[in-house]
Formats: structure tokens, sequence, C-alpha cells
């Protein structure tokens, strides 16, 4: 049966991405429980910090959280 095979880690698997609300606090705990942090939490130009960890079946999981700079405009009064 399919889930009984034992799992082949690969990149080309899912990849789920996730929004947190701490970046560096969940990478931190990841890393600090013996997770595998592929890419640490960077700020993207795109106006998010992400970084990308493997979870145990050897999928990766984005983790995504919006810069302050985004959060500032986004929240600031609109021109009048």
């Amino acid at each position: 049966m399919l889930h009984e095979r034992p799992a082949t880690p690969s990149d080309t698997a899912v990849a789920l991405g996730l929004a947190v609300p701490d970046l560096d606090g969940v990478v931190g705990a990841w890393a600090a429980r013996g997770g595998v942090v592929v890419d640490p939490p960077e700020e993207r130009p795109w106006g998010e910090r992400m970084a990308v960890v493997r979870d145990p079946d050897g999928h990766l999981v984005c983790l995504s959280q919006a810069s302050a700079a985004a959060v500032a405009s986004s929240t600031a009064a609109p021109p009048t």
C-alpha cells in the first residue's frame, strides 16, 4: 500500500507554505528540536521574510512573515 512504503525525501516533493507571526522564533524552535533548516530567515524583495525547513518526511515547508516595512505600509492611514 502507498502509505506503507518507505518515504524518500526529495526537493521535488510537496512544498507547503505557511505564514507565521514570529519567523525567527519558529525557525529557532524548529532547529532547537533537531529540524533541518534549508534556508534561514531572510528578507525577500517582495516584502516578506522567508525561511525554508524540511519536515521529518522530507517535504519542504516555506515559512513567511510580512516584513516590518510591509506591515507599516499596510496599516498606514490612507492619503487624504
